[in-house]
């Protein structure tokens, strides 16, 4: 390529010497016959070297051309577009991601960036008076005075006295005083304590409950835990070391013990 190039830059400069100065048409004297006869006149010899800059520019595009059908896959940085075009050798290619996406309208963007879930948080220093309705979730980090409908998760670690209803609840360091109802699981971190009744799909008790826990699904009873009240599950697993001051009852299970009794009896009669 830099033989074109250089081809075209000095029959360009020729040509354009030819028509400041006839004087200096010597330098064409070592073109070939064949393009040059003798009778030429300095006229002709500008019109003969401007067609070869031209047959020069036609193969310097031609080849360029021919590299980029070859290499789909070749570098812009080494490539010489123009006499304006700067190449850096050193320089990679930019990796384009996920991430690396160019967006047509605010839409678009509005998508992208905002969460795709809403979350309420209530602050630390924020205390509330009054009931809480989200369609999404809560983080309640703060205190809360009045009953709290959640249609998604509702992370607690602040206090809450109200009832609680949810689609399923982490509760961690926090004091809650009144009865929750989940559609979904529930967990009960270190350090919490609630008084009220519990229902729920399934749990996960590592705190202090005061009430009943009604639960359909299996039941965890953590080493740390305390349950001052009745349990009923379709399973239950008491950890070492967990305190339980009421009745535990599968009554959820699908296996029912008064079968075999009832079975022993109808044997020995």
């Amino acid at each position: 390529m830099g033989f074109f190039r250089d081809l075209k830059d000095n029959l360009n400069e020729t040509a354009s010497d030819l028509d400041k100065n006839s004087n200096e048409n010597n330098m064409f004297n070592t073109l070939d016959s064949e393009h040059v006869g003798e009778s030429s006149t300095e006229p002709e010899l500008a019109k003969l070297a401007a067609s070869l800059a031209k047959e020069a520019e036609l193969s310097l595009d031609k080849e360029y051309s021919n590299n980029f059908n070859s290499n789909d896959n070749i570098k812009m940085d080494n490539l010489l577009m123009d006499d304006s075009f700067i190449s850096n050798p050193s320089k990679e290619e930019p990796e384009f991601t996920e991430q690396s996406v160019l967006f047509d309208n605010d839409e678009n963007i509005e998508n992208n960036f905002l969460p795709q879930e809403n979350v309420s948080i209530i602050a630390k220093e924020l205390s509330i008076k009054g009931e809480l309705n989200s369609q999404g979730s809560i983080e309640l980090h703060g205190s809360v005075a009045g009953n709290v409908t959640c249609m998604g998760k509702l992370t607690i670690s602040g206090k809450l006295i109200g009832d609680v209803k949810t689609k399923e609840m982490f509760a961690e360091n926090a004091h809650i005083q009144g009865n929750i109802e989940s559609t979904g699981p529930i967990k009960i971190g270190h350090k919490t304590i609630i008084v009220g009744n519990i229902s729920a799909t399934s749990a996960v008790i590592a705190g202090a409950v005061k009430g009943d826990v009604d639960v359909h699904g299996p039941v965890i009873i953590d080493s740390t835990a305390v349950v001052l009240g009745n349990i009923k599950s379709e399973s239950v697993q008491v950890n070492n070391g967990a305190t339980i001051h009421g009745c535990c009852s599968q009554c959820y299970a699908d296996f029912k013990p008064t079968d075999i009794f009832e079975d022993f009896i109808e044997k020995n009669k």
